[in-house]
């Protein structure tokens, strides 16, 4: 079930109102921690800054208000890209470029369509590896 913040709040609270407010820890972590949720809202931009990683740990995460389509998993994408561009250029190119007709002559327009695909299909399978993020990753 969503959490749906009560408004008017009633119950105790702290509100910090500034123009600047800093919360800095010196020697260890800062936590930040709500029972029902933590929101951090701005007028302009929301950045995480680290020179390590940054995790996001949930049970899911939607990018959106309406987010509803799932993320591709991009080495599972390429790996199946891979073995589908192999079955285009060894079996279905590869065919092609070199049917003839029954009676042997050239099926010259099935060829070029064949050596085409040989093509198109190398050139998929170069720019493969163009599909992957070097730096972010999911489940």
């Amino acid at each position: 079930m969503a959490y749906k913040p009560e408004f008017p709040y009633r119950g105790k609270q702290i509100i910090i109102d500034s123009d600047r407010v800093l919360l800095n820890s010196k020697s260890d972590a800062t936590f930040i921690v709500g029972n029902k949720a933590v929101s951090i809202s701005s007028a302009g931009t929301i950045n995480l800054d680290s020179t390590g990683n940054c995790i996001i740990n949930s049970s899911g995460v939607k990018l959106g208000l309406t987010a509803k389509h799932p993320l591709v998993k991009g080495d599972t994408l390429q790996t199946v890209l891979q073995e589908f561009v192999k079955i285009l250029n060894d079996i279905v190119a590869e065919n092609l470029s070199t049917a003839v007709e029954s009676n042997g002559a050239k099926m010259v327009s099935v060829q070029l369509a064949g050596d085409a695909l040989k093509k198109a299909s190398a050139n998929l399978s170069n720019r493969l590896a163009e599909i992957t993020s070097l730096n972010n990753y999911t489940e």
